[in-house]
């Protein structure tokens, strides 16, 4: 992590442009190395949301498939039979999937519309972020 330079003592003598120049480089080169540095910060973070967004969307997409056969079954079973015990069993099972697949959508699109805070310039700026 960047340090910030402490601030030299003051002299009484006028330092000359070429001091002055050389110092500037050396701040502007200082905060674009910060600035870099925050910049993968920031992508890191917004990479893992995604990931995590996208491993909650393949979980949810394979209970979904599960739950569609379970349905399917407990229709077939109820038609087929006119027994409610199986039936039953099987639309309960299907519902709470059901429910589990939209608490995995839910979680997905959490994780992708969430605005996280960034701290870098550039991606304030690529972000179109106010800064503070």
């Amino acid at each position: 992590m960047v340090q910030p330079r402490p601030t030299p003592k003051l002299d009484m003598r006028n330092p000359s442009l070429l001091e002055l120049l050389k110092q500037l480089i050396q701040d502007a080169t200082a905060w674009s190395n910060a600035e870099i540095a925050l910049t993968r910060l920031d992508a890191k973070s917004l990479v893992r949301n995604y990931v995590v967004a996208a491993g909650f969307m393949f979980f949810g997409f394979a209970v979904l498939i599960a739950a569609i056969f379970t349905l399917a079954q407990s229709i077939i079973g109820g038609l087929a039979a006119y027994v409610y015990g199986h039936t039953v069993a099987g639309l309960v099972v299907s519902l709470v999937l059901f429910g589990l697949t939209a608490a995995c959508f839910s979680a997905a699109l959490f994780f992708i519309t969430r605005k996280k805070r960034v701290k870098g310039v550039i991606f304030q700026r690529l972000l179109n972020v106010k800064l503070d």
